[in-house]
């Protein structure tokens, strides 16, 4: 888990993350991850998944309706990803 003062809410942030099936938006990692900490700030969202592209445990996919979609990812080298623009899936 990361370093940081709130475990709860990294934790509930990455059990999200890696329920997620299909690339998603810091906005729906957050929605999933509400029932888990229901004081989880949105801002806290993006950083979170800010640093977990920076470490490479999430990598960007485009866009869908103009927001930033990733998806959990533990492929080395390089790589592509399709995401399905009607659902999402990887």
């Amino acid at each position: 888990m990361e370093p940081g003062r709130n475990h709860r809410t990294r934790a509930a942030l990455l059990e999200a993350g890696r329920a997620m099936d299909r690339a998603f938006s810091v906005r729906e990692l957050h929605a999933a991850a509400l029932p888990h900490a229901p004081r989880l700030g949105l801002t806290t969202a993006y950083r979170a998944v800010e640093r977990w592209r920076e470490t490479g445990f999430v990598e960007h996919a485009g866009t869908r309706d103009g927001e930033a979609v990733f998806v959990v990812c533990g492929a080395d080298g390089h790589h592509h990803h399709l995401v399905c623009v009607e659902c999402g899936a990887t």
